[in-house]
């Protein structure tokens, strides 16, 4: 694409540096990035059964290495936020780069929350139906607000469901951040300052003996690890090396050592590692963040990725449903051998399930009635628009 002097919507003259990172933004989504899809398939599953772990539905290997990382495996929850953050700004980032955006905030709004809710407000009515509506705090879940109250976790139709609010308040500021994000000059130091801010919460929440549950599903603590993943999308854009995949598994095999290493450790106020997950963002985050920008460095488009592009589709209706499945095989499959085994068959048949109706003929019907610009979507919308992990 040759580089011009150009005018933006806001009548600003753009500089050629301005024109070649927006093109960059959108040339470099026009492809399946289809080992960040494998990574989100690794990341679901691995809380499907973190899940399984703690609710006893299998027993611990003897190996403290792998009993450690199974217990660990809320760590995931980070991935998921720096890689929706990731996503979003390689699609989205360039659109909001002035004051006049090119695309609407309705717009952007209704292409992130059709999905979303749809699979959301489904669990919900299933959940209702099965425990009854006494157990809801049923207005604040419609809103998508119980993370802000984490007081109100025990009230919860289901407590795995803090997620989704803490990612509705992650889509409804990024327009505005991704904004500064764009226009910010030192977008290194801004990672290290939000880094250092992450840390420091999980080191003042328990200097101060705050229920680490309260930082963990909080959705201002959440938000900074989505705008990481907008910083590191940024410095993909701009960057020219290209890393080997190998250092992706060597960062995540080294995260695996670090993690078994800190398990049984005490630091100050009788600081234990062991199951406080906000302890391990540290290494965690930067991890994740070096994994996602390795893996986003190979690209490729064709029918040979299209079964990977289904199965990364298919991860949020099957961490969404995993919360129907596991008191179903409780209830009911706990005395078997392999009660785990049931709840994978479970989570898999409803995922599938609620991917063909709600997904595939539900949200394309809403999308269309709602957003005329998705009649023909672009080839980078399919990838941003399963990104609701």
């Amino acid at each position: 694409m040759p580089i011009s002097v150009g005018i933006s919507n806001n009548g600003r003259l753009l500089q050629k540096r301005d024109i070649l990172e927006r093109s960059k933004m959108l040339k470099n989504y026009q492809e399946r990035l289809p080992l960040l899809d494998i990574f989100r398939i690794f990341i679901c599953l691995s809380i499907i059964v973190y899940h399984g772990a703690i609710h006893k539905f299998y027993v611990l290997p003897g190996s403290e290495f792998l009993s450690h990382n199974l217990l660990t495996g809320a760590i995931y929850m980070d991935a998921f936020f720096i890689l929706s953050g990731f996503l979003l700004f390689l699609l989205y980032g360039s659109r909001f780069d002035s004051i006049s955006p090119q695309i609407s905030l309705k717009e952007f709004y209704l292409k992130r929350y059709i999905k979303i809710y749809a699979q959301y407000l489904a669990l919900l009515f299933v959940i209702i139906a099965k425990d009854g509506i006494k157990y809801t705090i049923l207005p604040v879940e419609i809103l998508g607000l119980q993370s802000f109250f984490p007081q109100l976790w025990n009230y919860a139709g289901n407590g795995a469901t803090w997620f989704i609010s803490a990612i509705l308040f992650s889509y409804l500021i990024f327009p505005f951040i991704a904004y500064l994000t764009v226009h910010d000059k030192k977008p290194i130091k801004t990672m290290l300052l939000l880094y250092i801010l992450i840390v420091y919460l999980a080191i003042f929440s328990t200097y101060f003996n705050i229920d680490q549950l309260v930082l963990y599903i909080s959705p201002l603590y959440r938000c900074l690890e989505f705008i990481i993943g907008m910083y590191v999308a940024k410095m993909y854009t701009l960057s020219k090396k290209r890393l080997s995949v190998t250092w992706a598994f060597l960062g995540l095999f080294g995260m695996f050592y670090l993690i078994n290493y800190f398990f049984d450790l005490n630091f100050f106020n009788n600081m234990k590692f062991a199951m406080h997950y906000v302890y391990y963002t540290f290494i965690t985050v930067p991890v994740f963040a070096f994994i996602i920008f390795v893996l986003a460095g190979y690209k490729k488009s064709g029918k040979s990725v299209k079964i990977l592009s289904v199965l990364s589709e298919l991860c949020f209706p099957l961490y969404i449903w995993n919360a129907i499945a596991q008191p179903i095989v409780k209830k009911h499959f706990m005395q078997t051998t392999y009660p785990f085994v049931y709840v994978l068959i479970l989570n898999f048949l409803f995922a599938i399930i609620a991917f063909i109706v709600i997904d595939k003929i539900l949200v394309k019907m809403l999308k269309k009635k709602f957003l005329k610009s998705d009649q023909k979507p672009e080839k980078c919308v399919e990838h941003a628009d399963n990104i609701n992990y």
